[in-house]
């Protein structure tokens, strides 16, 4: 049988739950009578608890307990693996008000994670040898949310994270205030700090946030990201 997209389910501070998708095969699937089934578990339920739980309410799998195999999303899981049902959550947004570091990095701690590593660009008060005195962004809020979303996904393809947060301002963000702030979480460092390299350069590279320079003199100027994927083309 198979797990398949978790879902949150009820959380409290000690014992947040997950909804996980079970789908049955073959033997398992006609002892039980039903192709699929949704269980609430713990979110740090081991395959064993994991499979007590099934075995609890489908009493009739009992006599292939010993044969059961369990995979999680197309991946085998062993018995003797220190294996956690996790959350995976990708938090993407856009807002016009002050980006909240502390709130931001919350939302991606975890207890099974010994990493989170943050990005923080913020405005610098010069470029080019004239005096910054703020920045206005703009953007495409659908479709800069839909990118974001899409490195959430390339993050994921070539990483064990965990939980990713990126949150963009629009409008006026003066100096020393953060534009962009990216927070991912994983096991162990080296995934997540290559994550959020990765992250902010493509962020810049394809998602579809413009950025005006105003200076002290009131001159000003739309930037381009050197990044930026149009460029070159």
């Amino acid at each position: 049988m198979t797990i398949s997209n978790l879902h949150n389910g009820s959380q409290t501070s000690l014992k947040p739950t997950f909804q996980v998708n079970i789908l049955f095969f073959a033997k398992s699937r006609e002892l039980s009578g039903v192709n699929s089934a949704q269980i609430t578990v713990l979110s740090q339920c081991t395959f064993t608890n994991l499979l007590e739980n099934i075995l609890q309410q489908y009493p009739s799998l009992a006599v292939i307990s010993e044969n059961i195999i369990l995979a999680l999303n197309e991946d085998y899981l062993s018995k003797d693996s220190d294996w956690r049902v996790i959350k995976m959550e990708n938090h993407v947004e856009i807002r016009e008000n002050k980006l909240d570091l502390e709130k931001i990095t919350s939302t991606v701690t975890s207890p099974s994670c010994g990493a989170v590593s943050v990005f923080i660009g913020t405005t610098r008060d010069n470029f080019d040898g004239k005096r910054v005195k703020t920045l206005e962004y703009e953007a495409y809020i659908p479709m800069a949310k839909k990118k974001m979303s899409e490195v959430c996904q390339q993050i994921r393809d070539k990483w064990e994270v965990e939980c990713i947060a990126m949150e963009h301002r629009i409008g006026l963000v003066p100096v020393t205030e953060a534009s962009i702030i990216i927070a991912i979480s994983s096991p162990h460092r080296k995934e997540s700090l290559e994550a959020v390299q990765y992250a902010i350069d493509t962020v810049k590279a394809i998602v579809p946030v413009w950025k005006k320079e105003i200076y002290e003199d009131e001159s000003s100027q739309w930037k381009e990201n050197k990044e930026c994927y149009w460029k070159s083309s």
